[in-house]
């Protein structure tokens, strides 16, 4: 369960299913005990949210500014994102989105990324440094001098 910054409204609920919880005594037909303490999973759900709360607001602020009202669907791919690559890569392709017209740019970057292997920062930094190599290369393949240019025979 994740609670909205600042107040107690829940503003993301996860319901887990478990298809054999594993019992400490099979004995007893209450089965009161069992291992699977709901207690403990919520406390750890909380602490890792609590720890990344910062991050995630930071994250909402800057796509609020972007891109307008943040959507339910658009949190939870945030979320999906930070968890799989990190809250630094997310936080950077928001700030490489903007100008951008939807959230789906920032999702393209992500995916590129994603598929590039990219894990950290420095990994952006070889991205960008490699795009910038070739894009020279090709800029450099076009200019051609006038002196290399083929003779028309024309005279104007």
């Amino acid at each position: 369960m994740i609670l909205t910054p600042g107040s107690k409204e829940i503003l993301h609920r996860y319901i887990r299913l478990v298809v054999y919880p594993t019992q400490e005594k099979l004995s007893n037909p209450t089965q009161e005990k069992f291992r699977d303490n709901n207690t403990s999973i919520n406390n750890t759900i909380n602490n890792t949210v609590n720890n990344d709360d910062d991050a995630l607001k930071e994250i909402f602020k800057l796509y609020e500014k972007t891109f307008g009202v943040l959507n339910s669907i658009n949190v939870q791919s945030i979320q999906y994102w930070c968890e799989d690559l990190s809250v630094e890569l997310m936080l950077e392709a928001l700030k490489r989105s903007r100008g951008a017209q939807s959230f789906k740019y920032t999702e393209g970057i992500l995916k590129k990324w994603e598929a590039k292997g990219v894990k950290n920062m420095s990994d952006v930094a070889a991205l960008d440094s490699e795009f910038e190599k070739i894009k020279s290369s090709k800029s450099k393949k076009r200019s051609i001098p006038d002196s290399e240019l083929p003779e028309t025979g024309l005279d104007w």
